[in-house]
């Protein structure tokens, strides 16, 4: 889908190697994982603007403020 060889993609998702920024480019770029660009970079979501995480992503609970938009920031 994304032209990435399949041992470079277990070498990533393993944590055996980094990717570089053109692969990082290429991910985030590609539609099926754009809504996850803020997430990937900053480790937050802003639904109201479409940027979300993955469904099995664990995230810090104080970054729980951005899924929240009607919620009232203190």
């Amino acid at each position: 889908m994304l032209g990435i060889n399949r041992d470079a993609l277990w070498r990533y998702e393993s944590g055996k190697t980094t990717p570089n920024i053109d692969v990082v480019t290429k991910i985030l770029n590609h539609p099926r994982f754009e809504k996850y660009a803020l997430w990937f970079m900053t480790g937050k979501i802003a639904p109201e603007f479409g940027q979300i995480a993955p469904a099995l992503a664990h995230y810090k609970q104080e970054d729980e403020k951005f899924s929240r938009p009607d919620r009232k920031m203190d």
